[in-house]
């Protein structure tokens, strides 16, 4: 582009000047606009208008009623076509394909592909697109504009995020489970082989001898036929010195005693009723492992509080340069906090549901259930059944002791539940007696 003028010399030696004054009132004019377009787009948001662009899957823009000049302003609405979609990805995280074992983002995805689901683009579904879905808080009302800065790319602090509202499509507490599930699946928390594993004991056996957990092992008879045993991981990976009487038992027997255990002297109607009303009586009371926890996240969010507090005072008085490890730092600290935050208020949510007292015939058929559930269900289905009943089995010589919590029985009478025991705790309180403590020789 060529500019002349009648009045101003913009050629020759002395035109760079004239020429790089205009360049700066354009882009100081850019400037204003932007900032005027960003003002708008913000206070639009925050009155619950969409701004524009490709809602999240689930969602459609509809008009609204207002008109400003020519203009109609949009609001999110619920989209019948995807929603229906959206509400199963969530399910399928939360109960499984029907047969009770939660699935995963890749096998979310595999189900949706196998049964004919396409994508919003058409095509085949892909696990980022399921791990967005499930980590997006507009799913339960909570659309956030204004997360990533235009110019750089880079997303803003969460402080200056606009919060707008959007129709539910799950509750809330179904997504703090969401979440809680998938940090305790990540990679970097859990092992995959641990969480996909089909090994119905797999991370709660220990060595009653050293206490070291015991892995898989194998062996091969005489006619090549390869057997799996649960082995010292002490002794194989330490030598004999680790370990006096290292325990290698057969891992199929090993699953049937502590299942008959399990449904013979824990899953009978006189325990089941007990559990489930001492919980209930507890819960009442205010006492329990729930409320222990739920104080002691309370108090591990005061602590990171105070520790980000420290940070950003620091850098702010010039004590602390900033750099990429103190910015690293803050980061992880508002992780921590945020998920702090979610076990709060999904453990709050779940200390205020009541638990009712159960009578003998109801416990006889919860029982039954279980037992059935515990002794019938496919193997990835029966390893969570009983890592939500039991949270340590030693292997001894002569005795095998198991230990569980009492409050994953009593969870499962709770409607909500159907029958499913929630996800496994550390509080081993069942056992009450020598009969709640299983010994075999």
């Amino acid at each position: 582009m060529q500019v002349i003028s009648l009045t101003e010399n913009i050629e020759g030696e002395t035109g760079w000047m004239m020429r790089a004054l205009i360049g700066m009132f354009n882009e100081q004019s850019s400037r204003e606009t932007s900032k005027h377009v960003q003002r708008t787009r913000i206070e639009n948001a925050k009155q619950g208008y969409w701004n524009g662009g490709k809602p999240p899957i689930g969602y459609m823009s509809v008009p609204c009623e207002e008109t400003f000049g020519d203009k109609t302003k949009k609001r999110l609405a619920e989209d019948p076509k995807w929603a229906p979609t959206v509400c199963l990805i969530f399910r399928l995280h939360r109960e499984g394909d029907g047969e009770g074992h939660p699935l995963g983002a890749v096998g979310i995805c595999d189900y949706l592909n196998r049964h004919g689901y396409k994508s919003r683009s058409g095509g085949l579904w892909h696990a980022s697109t399921v791990h967005r879905i499930l980590t997006n808080e507009a799913y339960v009302g909570r659309v956030y504009m204004n997360k990533v800065n235009t110019r750089t790319g880079v997303e803003r602090a969460r402080s200056e995020w606009v919060y707008s509202p959007a129709p539910p499509l799950v509750t809330e507490e179904e997504f703090e489970e969401t979440q809680l599930r998938l940090r305790e699946r990540c990679p970097d928390r859990q092992p995959p082989r641990t969480t996909t594993s089909d090994v119905m004991l797999g991370g709660i056996v220990h060595c009653r001898c050293c206490g070291s957990a015991m892995t898989a092992g194998t062996g091969t008879s005489r006619t090549g036929k390869v057997y799996s045993y649960s082995v010292c991981s002490g002794r194989a990976n330490k030598g004999e010195t680790a370990c006096a009487e290292p325990q290698r038992v057969r891992r199929e027997d090993l699953d049937e005693r502590v299942l008959n255990a399990v449904a013979a002297s824990v899953l009978t109607p006189e325990r089941v009723k007990n559990l489930t009303n001492a919980v209930a009586e507890r819960r009442r009371n205010g006492d329990g492992a729930l409320a222990q926890e739920l104080e002691g996240a309370k108090a591990s969010l005061i602590q990171v509080d105070k520790e980000l507090d420290r940070l950003v005072k620091a850098v702010l008085k010039g004590t602390l340069m900033e750099s990429e490890t103190v910015r690293r730092n803050q980061i992880d600290l508002e992780n921590e906090k945020e998920r702090l935050t979610s076990i709060i208020r999904l453990k709050s949510s779940k200390l205020k549901q009541g638990l009712m007292p159960i009578d003998k015939d109801q416990a006889t058929q919860l029982a039954e259930k279980l037992r059935r559930n515990l002794m019938d269900a496919p193997p990835q289905v029966r390893r969570r059944y009983v890592q939500a009943l039991v949270t340590r089995v030693d292997v001894g010589s002569d005795e095998i002791v198991i230990q569980g919590p009492d409050d994953a029985i009593a969870e499962a009478s709770h409607p909500e539940n159907g029958g499913l025991p929630p996800v496994q705790s550390s509080v081993r309180e069942w056992r009450r007696g020598g009969d709640s403590n299983p010994r075999y020789p």
